[in-house]
């Protein structure tokens, strides 16, 4: 099991820097990962639940962020995959994020991922 929380102020710093298209994200994030996160009124929420389920993974097992993608089923609950040697891996993963309320709160993101195995 891992668990990972990320500052969406830290994230929104992030991409006011870097911008939400470019090799940066391509070296973390497939695709579909980033429409996702583009597509969303409040993005920097959706990058940091993502980063925070590629980092909850790392401490559990040591794989690349680009073996791990974050998405959606049809109904719209998160699923998580790691691309494996051996083939295709569905772990369990619960994600939440809450809007900064102030200077003092910078919203969080959390994820928590439970290996099937």
């Amino acid at each position: 099991m891992g668990l990972c929380a990320v500052s969406i102020e830290w994230v929104r710093s992030w991409l006011d820097a870097y911008g939400e298209t470019g090799s940066h994200l391509d070296a973390f994030f497939h695709q579909g990962e980033q429409a996702y996160c583009r597509a969303h009124r409040f993005s920097e929420e959706r990058w940091a639940a993502r980063i925070a389920a590629k980092r909850a993974v790392q401490r559990v097992r040591p794989v690349r962020c680009l073996d791990i993608t974050v998405g959606r089923t049809e109904h719209g609950a998160p699923t998580l995959t790691i691309q494996t040697p051996s083939g295709p891996e569905r772990w369990l993963i619960s994600l939440t994020h809450e809007r900064s309320q102030g200077a003092d709160d910078p919203g969080w993101a959390v994820a928590l991922v439970v290996c099937p195995s």
